[in-house]
């Protein structure tokens, strides 16, 4: 049920659905969780952007590619380089 076929980002993929719902599936790669690191939210802002501007859009949903966690919470490895 896909309008305009897929657009992959790094760490999440945009789907527009022919009902007017853009799902944006957020799936870090090489992680079995999704953490907020400053790429993942860099390419977030991004998608939301792009989602935003498209009038064809009537709502938008966000889901996780990972099983059983939605975003586990800051990227630890990311904070302790800083």
């Amino acid at each position: 049920m896909l309008r305009s076929g897929v657009m992959r980002e790094k760490t999440l993929q945009i789907t527009r659905r022919v009902d007017g719902i853009a799902v944006i599936t957020l799936d870090a790669p090489g992680s079995s969780v999704n953490t907020l690191s400053a790429a993942f939210l860099t390419d977030l802002e991004a998608a939301v952007e792009q989602v935003s501007a498209d009038r064809s859009v009537r709502g938008c949903v966000l889901v996780s590619a990972k099983a059983g966690c939605f975003v586990a919470g800051a990227d630890l490895d990311e904070i302790g380089s800083v």
